[in-house]
């Protein structure tokens, strides 16, 4: 009896120390558009301590989004071939040609949340 009790509590003790250890995933390499179109660096967060997404742009204020104001993601990747001016003009010479060969690849996430405040 007395061990079958020392064995619950051990496991209510590993379980209690599973969830209190929160996560977070954070991703550096992430460009965000401004009110005008522009991309700027971001770091990209999925805060388990906080249960939200959180973005930190560089030059402004963070933005954090609750995981339950989140409404739909959507992800889409694209790839295509590193075509401009520079590279056109450069294509006689052989290393335009070498660039214009090469492909970019471009990872995309849309996020579509509603405001608490406005809901």
């Amino acid at each position: 009896m007395l061990r079958n009790a020392a064995v619950a509590l051990l496991v209510a003790i590993l379980f209690a120390a599973n969830l209190s250890c929160a996560e977070e995933a954070s991703f550096s390499r992430v460009k965000v558009p401004d009110a005008k179109g522009n991309q700027a660096k971001a770091v990209l967060t999925f805060s388990d301590e906080h249960k939200a997404l959180e973005v930190h742009p560089a030059k402004r204020d963070a933005v954090s989004i609750p995981y339950g104001a989140i409404d739909s993601c959507s992800y889409e990747i694209t790839r295509k071939h590193r075509v401009s001016a520079a590279s056109i003009i450069t294509a006689p010479i052989g290393v335009g040609l070498v660039v214009m060969m090469t492909r970019s690849t471009s990872h995309w996430l849309e996020i579509h949340y509603h405001d608490a405040l406005l809901s």
